[in-house]
């Protein structure tokens, strides 16, 4: 009788402290609601007319949702306010009652959503209601939900809870459409938690002193009721920094193009350097800032940054040369960025200062190939990540190295004998990850000690934590995992058929799982079981880079088109684009070497007179071949239009020929007077003055893709797809001679200045040259190492020199030698076109990776 009685108090007591009612009944009636398969049925407390339902209470023992008339799905541990379906019945979603006798707690489930019987998200009160404690609650919930609506036609549900708080959600995703979750807060106050504990300590202690061998059962129990979660403690709530990056942003240079005073030759060669380098060309690494309001882009030509907002550019640094990886702290404070230097360059965002760290590493860069090792003795840093007060690198030794930036103290590192991969830091910046082969490593950013090691099925190619760092994504080449960071357990694993994953990234409410994959698509799961909730495809181009600001609401592409695209992602639809960059397929000097022109793109024309600030005019059709004459203008050849001469603005002046006579390849005479043009099946060449046709060669078995005029005007060459070249009498077009060696298409063309000789570029991976007198072959060039495809050359002004582009590459080689001397670029799947200005002192060389390059002896 004692125990029962001092039982009472306590509950007594626990309703008081808690501030909590005796409990007030929730909705007695009984209801069911059908879907695809699925019904949904609640009983309710009651059992008297007219809120129980004979037929329902008949066939089911319990609420629940159900598949068949007897076997359950899940058994709600609530009652259920009213449920809500679509329209295919595909989805449910719940509007719940928490039933916890002994009393309601702030993290109880207040929203349901299923999809085919199987829950996928939830909704908890405090996220829903900022002060929950305040609602009027009773033993068993919380009185939280004022009204609500449901279209059937957009699948959105309203929410408006008794605080005056709205929200909308789709219940097909449980994605918050809009409203702003509330961040999570303990369940009840600090006040309450501590009147609760010291009335159940009192009542305890005087239970024991009663000598009440229940005493301890009855305080753990009276404990647990409560639902006073003491050990919890609430996720940190990361705040994002307001970044100024304008410190850092520096113009872009205009110089000269054409700076060179001497010559390039053998015997300068060493003082070769880069005057300019101008473009984009490849994004080695993209990444959304800290403020979620710029992107940060890694590229072949510096480090660049543009809205998130617009996708306008805001400028750069590092110009001319080849950045890998950028990163910023999570605070904003600092800057870092690898080049082919062997030191990092870490800088303070607020004033641009240089922060110099001494790493001590035995790294020496550039040095040239070496053939007898048959390899590069080449090592640099290749990507970066900042903490807060730490750096972590790594280099293409495989090399980790952990520094603290301020104290200029090495923290840790590592040195592996396979393979390290990505770096990444979680928002706040209290860990960062590495990845190993087919492992992850998650370290402490503030001793470097290691914190997880998650071993991976496959080598992962890319590293995203979730905004709060609870959960990690590692992209694999077919599927994504997800891990949970604090115990290294596989949250969910999604895959594709066939399709290579690019990026993931995970929602600010951890609940949905955004990939993109090689089929041009951005796909949404669930995180918690892993289904596909849509895939959503709004461009042609592939995504290869992908991140998402920090509010989840905005993703950046980055696309195989060198275009930036900016997602709306509660809407999931592709909001704008932004062209970066281009490819350059080919380019020209003018005679006077004042002027460059390229073709930019496929159907653009530039021309500089200097670095910057080009003029562009657009032409409708597939450009192929571009050539000055010495007046200024420029003879273009498309695939869809013949040949047509433009003056300098772009305006067309003359066509030649028909639309039989679409160019593939085109060269002007030393003297301007003649245009000759390669097509499919002949070649023509024209009068420049007024378009006549000189004469013709009909009947060509193969198209003709390149030719070229003798330097003294006298001899016309044509190679073509067969590896052909025939060499013509310029003035009436008889064939004099046919030279065969190549085995495919031949690329291009080039007279030496002296003109006894000639090179011949091809797709078959060889320079060929030949003799101009007797026109034999006198040579040809393989690299024992290059196996691509030769796309272009070029003699130096006193011939001692030849320049090759390839499809990867652009090199100088010395003639009488046969022999590489130097590669001065490279880049995978550019095509060179390469060009000596016509002093001999300039090299150029343009390529599809959206780069053109010069190259002068130093003063």
């Amino acid at each position: 009788m004692k125990t029962l009685t001092f039982f009472l108090t306590f509950f007594a007591l626990f309703v008081l402290v808690g501030n909590v009612s005796a409990d007030e009944p929730a909705p007695q009636y009984d209801y069911s609601v059908d879907g695809d398969g699925v019904r949904l049925v609640m009983l309710g407390w009651g059992d008297e007319e007219p809120y129980a339902s004979a037929e329902l209470r008949e066939q089911y023992e319990q609420s629940g949702v159900y598949n068949t008339e007897t076997d359950a799905l899940i058994y709600p541990m609530q009652y259920a306010y009213d449920a809500v379906i679509s329209a295919d019945g595909r989805y449910l979603t719940i509007l719940e009652i928490r039933s916890s006798f002994g009393g309601s707690v702030a993290d109880a489930t207040v929203i349901h959503f299923l999809e085919n019987g199987e829950p996928f998200a939830t909704v908890t009160t405090k996220e829903l209601v900022e002060k929950p404690e305040e609602l009027f609650q009773t033993v068993s919930h919380f009185a939280w939900l004022e009204d609500w609506s449901f279209s059937q036609t957009t699948n959105l549900l309203y929410v408006e809870t008794i605080p005056a708080d709205r929200y909308i959600f789709d219940i097909t995703t449980g994605e918050l459409r809009a409203g702003e979750v509330v961040q999570p807060q303990s369940d009840m106050p600090v006040v309450t938690i501590a009147l609760v504990v010291g009335v159940v300590l009192v009542v305890g202690l005087f239970l024991w002193r009663q000598k009440n061998r229940m005493a301890p059962a009855i305080m753990l129990l009276f404990l647990s009721l409560a639902g006073c979660n003491l050990g919890q403690t609430p996720p940190p709530v990361v705040e994002i920094p307001s970044c100024d990056f304008t410190a850092i942003m520096t113009d872009t240079p205009d110089n000269d193009l054409f700076t060179g005073d001497v010559p390039i030759s053998t015997e300068n060669l060493p003082t070769l350097t880069e005057t300019n380098r101008i473009g984009i060309g490849n994004v080695n690494r993209m990444t959304v800032t800290p403020d979620g309001k710029a992107i940060a882009l890694a590229t072949n030509n510096g480090y660049r940054l543009y809205s998130a907002e617009t996708l306008a550019s805001l400028g750069g640094g590092a110009w001319g040369e080849t950045v890998y990886d950028i990163a910023f702290s999570p605070n904003c404070a600092w800057m870092s960025y690898v080049t082919d230097s062997p030191t990092p360059n870490i800088r303070r965002v607020a004033d641009n200062a240089v922060w110099e760290i001494d790493l001590a590493l035995p790294i020496d860069v550039g040095k040239p190939y070496d053939l007898e090792a048959n390899q590069y003795e080449f090592e640099q840093f290749r990507s970066v990540t900042l903490t807060n007060g730490a750096i972590a690198l790594l280099t293409s030794e495989d090399e980790l190295e952990y520094w603290d930036i301020e104290a200029n103290k090495r923290i840790f590192h590592r040195n592996r004998s396979y393979e390290l991969g990505q770096l990444a830091t979680t928002r706040d910046g209290l860990l960062f990850a590495l990845s190993d082969l087919k492992e992850l490593r998650l370290y402490a950013s503030d001793t470097g000690e290691l914190q997880q090691s998650i071993y991976t099925p496959d080598n992962v190619s890319a590293i995203a934590f979730s905004p709060d760092g609870s959960l990690v994504a590692t992209v694999l080449y077919r599927n994504v995992i997800v891990w949970r960071v604090s115990d290294g357990e596989k949250v969910v694993e999604v895959e594709t058929d066939g399709k290579a994953m690019h990026g993931a990234a995970i929602s600010a409410d951890n609940r949905t799982l955004i990939t993109a994959n090689s089929s041009r698509e951005l796909s949404f799961w669930h995180v918690r079981n892993g289904r596909l909730d849509e895939s959503v495809r709004e461009s042609d181009s592939y995504i290869t880079q992908f991140a998402v600001s920090p509010d989840s609401r905005t993703a950046i592409a980055l696309t195989d088109q060198n275009e930036l695209q900016r997602w709306d992602l509660p809407n999931r639809s592709l909001g704008s684009t932004a062209t970066i960059g281009t490819n350059y397929r080919a380019l020209a000097i003018s005679p006077d070497d004042t002027t460059l022109a390229l073709i930019n793109g496929t159907t653009g024309v530039d021309q500089r007179e200097s670095a910057e600030h080009p003029t562009t005019f657009n032409i409708n059709g597939d450009i192929t071949s571009l050539a000055y004459v010495p007046n200024g203008q420029i003879a273009v050849a498309t695939t869809t239009a013949p040949i047509t001469l433009f003056a300098a603005d772009g305006t067309p002046l003359r066509t030649f020929g028909d639309s039989d006579s679409s160019g593939l390849s085109l060269a002007i005479s030393p003297d301007g007077t003649l245009l000759a043009g390669g097509t499919n099946s002949d070649v023509r060449v024209w009068r420049v003055a007024d378009g006549s046709q000189v004469w013709m060669v009909d009947r060509i078995e193969e198209p003709m893709t390149s030719v070229i005029f003798s330097p003294d005007g006298t001899q016309l060459l044509a190679g073509g797809w067969e590896g052909a070249i025939k060499v013509y009498d310029a003035a009436d077009g008889r064939e004099q001679h046919s030279l065969y060696g190549h085995g495919h298409e031949i690329t291009d063309l080039a007279f030496s200045h002296d003109g006894r000789m000639v090179a011949s570029s091809s797709t078959d991976e060889t320079v060929r040259l030949w003799d101009s007198t007797t026109w034999q072959e006198i040579g040809v060039l393989t690299h024992p190492i290059y196996s691509h495809s030769i796309t272009s050359v070029a003699f130096s002004a006193d011939d001692t020199l030849l320049a090759i582009g390839s499809y990867n590459n652009v090199s100088l080689w010395q003639v009488s030698e046969q022999s590489e001397l130097i590669e001065l670029a490279w880049a995978a799947q550019a095509e060179f076109d390469v060009a000596f200005s016509a002093d001999g002192a300039t090299l150029v060389a343009a390529g599809r990776d959206g780069l053109f390059h010069t190259w002068a002896v130093a003063p």
